[in-house]
């Protein structure tokens, strides 16, 4: 092989070929929280992310109408939510929920009682 066309094929594997621009996609999660019982008062505590804890208080009523929050996230993302019977008598049931489908639910009895979960969305089970 002559010196022009090693020159040459060593020219040309050197270039390559422009690679396309990849975007890391970001999948979405939709995200339900909600709590029912027959406590006669709650008290709601939840937190997305690194946003700060939420606080519903005393909220009442909730074998008519249960607490849900819902929100869309990103995979990887921290969700927290505790409730406390802050009455007398009755039980708590707060439930996490990923895409429609129940992650969790946790049972609180009694006075002052609190149920509480977390996960990270879309990591598999804590």
């Amino acid at each position: 092989m002559t010196h022009y066309l090693r020159t040459l094929l060593s020219r040309l594997g050197r270039r390559t070929a422009p690679q396309p621009r990849v975007e890391a996609s970001v999948t979405r999660h939709v995200v339900t929280l909600s709590v029912t019982g027959t406590a006669a008062a709650i008290s709601v505590d939840y937190q997305i992310g690194s946003d700060g804890v939420m606080q519903c208080l005393d909220l009442h009523a909730l074998d008519v109408e249960p607490w849900t929050y819902q929100v869309s996230v990103s995979t990887g993302t921290f969700v927290y939510l505790s409730a406390q019977n802050v009455a007398g008598e009755g039980y708590i049931l707060a439930t996490m929920a990923i895409d429609g489908v129940v992650l969790r639910t946790v049972r609180a009895d009694g006075a002052y009682s609190i149920a509480s979960t977390s996960a990270f969305v879309g990591k598999g089970p804590c």
